[in-house]
């Protein structure tokens, strides 16, 4: 134990100083930037990494001199209305050559001072069979009555003007994807996206594409409301998908809004034919996936890479928003037997990808406090990149 400690903090010590901040509480004239999504291009030797840049009230941030009531998406994204009316959220990202040492200037992916966009979720798509490579990314608009997606054929140099995917996802339409990414499965070439409060579906849905993005179809949950009479998914929220290495098989976790363990659901089709829809069961999915949360119920991210699964959240001893931590399981996310502390102090979202030169490391986005500040929230709060070692030392939370 006395040896775990010691490797950990050693860890601490040596990159206590390497956070690369991204954006910070005033870039491009926007007093919050929230919601970090990281996403890796191999093909170019590029990471990218969006956030939403706020100029709103709610959820911690605060307009100066603001007079219009507050924003809050969490309870409104069921009026007609665009629930940032008199406020916005843009969707902006950087991006590095060099995994994370030096970034690109802030650009826009899409926004403006009448809109209201939220949770970015980026992935990367190699064709099969041509190798042409994209990026895609996806997110909600207008308070979950709209879902949208952009696309780069040159790694994130530019991206298209657009394209709404409401009439496609039918009852998934305007769903928030994540937070983190979207999921690509390199022997299929299948892309799929979960997401959940949309304005039509207060569930969670997944969908998929098997044309690198082009049509996409909503696949099967086994609890979602509008697939199953028992309802036993509609008190979970933000999601994300990883595909486990060592059966194939998609492992959808959800995050649930109280200290109980997230929930989970496994398919075990999605992995193996591109002709198959996916079928995600509540009751297909290891013990283990059941991952910890706290009291916040904070969003975290999962990621596969080699043989090992591994989970980013702020897992604080106290159950509050900080301790950024990262989790490793070596058998499919059955038990979770190495990780590390990040970061110590105030933490909240955060996102995991790999690094496209450094085969040894991780690459980690994640919110944190600004100088120290007791909270990570609003205009405290800033969003930062770091790498961590793939080979994660013995771990026991408590």
């Amino acid at each position: 134990m006395i040896h775990t400690i010691f490797l950990i903090l050693m860890y601490f010590s040596l990159h206590a100083n390497s956070d690369k901040i991204l954006f910070q509480p005033w870039d491009y004239g926007l007093p919050c930037w929230r919601i970090p999504a990281a996403v890796s291009v191999p093909s170019a030797g590029r990471i990218l990494v969006f956030a939403e840049g706020r100029y709103s009230n709610g959820d911690g941030c605060y307009v100066p001199n603001a007079t219009k009531k507050e924003n809050n998406l969490h309870h409104e994204f069921h009026l007609d209305e665009d629930p940032c009316k008199g406020y916005y959220r843009n969707i902006f990202y950087k991006f590095s050559d060099d995994d994370g040492q030096t970034w690109s200037e802030i650009r826009k992916l899409a926004g403006t001072n009448t809109s209201c966009l939220t949770d970015p979720a980026p992935v990367f798509y190699e064709d099969p069979v041509t190798h042409e490579t994209k990026v895609l990314v996806q997110y909600s608009a207008k308070g979950g009555t709209e879902t949208w997606q952009h696309v780069s054929l040159n790694n994130g140099d530019t991206f298209d003007e657009g394209t709404l995917l409401n009439q496609q996802l039918g009852v998934g339409a305007g769903k928030r994807p994540g937070p983190a990414g979207g999921l690509f499965i390199p022997k299929s070439g299948r892309l799929m996206y979960a997401g959940y409060a949309g304005r039509f579906d207060p569930g969670v849905s997944v969908w998929y594409s098997d044309n690198g993005g082009k049509g996409w179809d909503l696949a099967s949950v086994v609890g979602n409301s509008h697939y199953d009479t028992n309802k036993s998914f509609e008190n979970v929220t933000e999601s994300v998908l990883v595909s486990l290495p060592l059966s194939g098989n998609v492992l959808l976790s959800m995050r649930v809004d109280s200290s109980s363990p997230r929930r989970a659901a496994l398919s075990i089709t999605s992995h193996s034919s591109s002709s198959v829809p996916p079928l995600f069961n509540e009751s297909a999915a290891p013990s283990g996936a059941k991952l910890p949360s706290t009291s916040s119920g904070d969003m975290g991210s999962l990621l596969a890479s080699d043989t090992a699964v591994y989970y980013s959240m702020a897992l604080a001893p106290d159950q509050g928003r900080s301790h950024m931590t990262v989790l490793m399981s070596l058998d499919d996310a059955n038990t979770w037997t190495h990780g590390m502390v990040v970061y110590e102090g105030p933490s909240a979202y955060s996102d995991l990808t790999t690094l496209t030169h450094d085969e040894q490391s991780l690459g980690i986005a994640y919110e944190r406090d600004a100088d120290d500040s007791a909270t990570c929230k609003g205009e405290s709060c800033i969003i930062v990149f770091t790498s961590i070692p793939k080979n994660l030392p013995p771990y026991h939370h408590h």
